[in-house]
């Protein structure tokens, strides 16, 4: 049941994915933003209840083994899912997370790119702020990174 349930899980946050790679609306991209946030933080929750009925974590706030798989992630993978999973916190729990569109690279970058980057043949990136160092974070990015963790997590879960 909880391999059908994390499947699942992954599939939705797929689903957002792909979305947030089109050219949509505002509210869509924080739409789908929000919803691959919550299907990969999902994940986590289903092994963590899986943990708990299995003896492999003592209480619900003993995350131990889980924090200490994601000690061994890729640094950008662990830094992308930390930020996922922060956001997807502040969107549930504070205030929505909004992706802006931003110019972050290319000869131009930030400074310039607004006013050239059209010119040049670029297109600014949709973007969050980082709720905890306050950078830009380029959210195909951060979710691309976030998918892969948690595909990881469900090849490794009964293992923690």
């Amino acid at each position: 049941m909880i391999d059908d349930n994390i499947k699942k899980k992954i599939e939705q946050a797929e689903f957002h994915l792909a979305k947030l790679r089109e050219a949509e609306s505002p509210i869509a991209v924080e739409s789908h933003l929000s919803a691959f946030m919550t299907a990969a933080r999902s994940v986590v929750m289903y092994v963590h209840e899986w943990q708990l009925a299995n003896h492999r974590a003592a209480h619900k706030k003993d995350w131990s083994r889980i924090n200490a798989w994601e000690a061994t992630l890729a640094p950008a993978d662990h830094d992308g899912w930390r930020a996922v999973a922060e956001l997807r916190n502040m969107d549930v729990h504070e205030v929505p997370v909004v992706p802006v569109k931003a110019w972050m690279s290319g000869w131009t970058g930030a400074w310039m790119g607004g006013w050239t980057g059209r010119w040049l043949g670029a297109n600014p990136t949709q973007t969050v702020t980082h709720p905890t160092t306050g950078d830009l974070l380029r959210v195909i990015e951060i979710a691309e990174a976030t998918l892969r963790v948690v595909k990881r997590l469900r090849a490794d879960y009964k293992t923690i």
